[in-house]
């Protein structure tokens, strides 16, 4: 569980989706909160209005509505306009992230979303990092080395949050580059396996060959853990954000 408190925290999901309601109740309730579903787009700022709730999460793929048109009713209305808002969204990036925090969003997650850390980011959003949940900083960056555009967004998100600087390669030939460049430094790598053009386990090769690159590496990997591929950690995938968050903490470099 992510809190024990005397007063609970209501979220307000406001999505068509089925799945998403479930699994987004689910966790949060796991962790504490107390939800509020809302399938009905065009009663968002009446219900909003009415039940004050701590946070909306707000889907902007609900089917015939405009996510921007939402969120902005949302703003304009003196009884929701202080109210934060995490906009979730997997199809509307033709305004997406700049357009969402232009608009007055809090957040701009990206689907699927990494459930086990929601919590914890809801309520670092409330307390505006004054909870006694711990956040990991680091001066330097961590490098993360992954194809997927959205697992490298998503995790830079992540650590950004935490006061985590990050750096990002899509593959091994352009980390190798990235780490021959003085102004990088990373404090630690987490690095994905299956890659084109260098995949994990060539990187690693030649990381271990050239005695200039010393950062540890934790690996992020769907596949059981390969002693071959030296690492600090394995972490298998799907990820753990608290998992990811504590190893981080263990092993960058000072």
């Amino acid at each position: 569980m992510v809190r024990q408190a005397s007063t609970t925290l209501l979220i307000l999901i406001v999505s068509d989706d089925g799945d998403l309601q479930r699994s987004v109740s689910a966790t949060l309730l796991a962790d504490g909160f107390a939800c509020r579903v809302l399938g009905e787009a065009p009663r968002l700022v009446e219900v909003a209005g009415n039940e004050t709730p701590d946070l909306v999460l707000l889907d902007a793929d609900i089917e015939g509505f405009d996510g921007r048109d939402l969120l902005g009713a949302l703003k304009r209305d003196p009884r929701t306009a202080m109210i934060p808002v995490f906009v979730v969204t997997g199809q509307n990036r033709h305004w997406g992230r700049l357009a969402a925090f232009e608009l007055g969003a809090d957040e701009y997650l990206e689907k699927p979303l990494f459930l086990s850390g929601l919590g914890r980011r809801i309520l670092w959003r409330l307390a505006k990092g004054t909870t006694d949940v711990p956040r990991v900083t680091s001066q330097r960056p961590v490098l993360i080395v992954e194809d997927d555009e959205d697992v490298r967004e998503s995790l830079s998100q992540i650590l950004e949050d935490e006061g985590i600087a990050t750096v990002a390669a899509k593959n091994g030939k352009e980390a190798l580059d990235m780490l021959h460049d003085e102004r990088v430094s990373p404090s630690l790598i987490l690095l994905d396996l299956m890659m084109p053009v260098m995949d994990g386990w060539e990187f690693r090769k030649r990381m271990d060959a050239d005695v200039s690159i010393v950062p540890p590496v934790i690996v992020m990997s769907a596949r059981p853990r390969d002693d071959s591929v030296r690492s600090v950690a394995w972490l298998q995938k799907p990820l753990h954000v608290d998992v990811l968050l504590s190893a981080i903490q263990k092993y960058a470099a000072a």
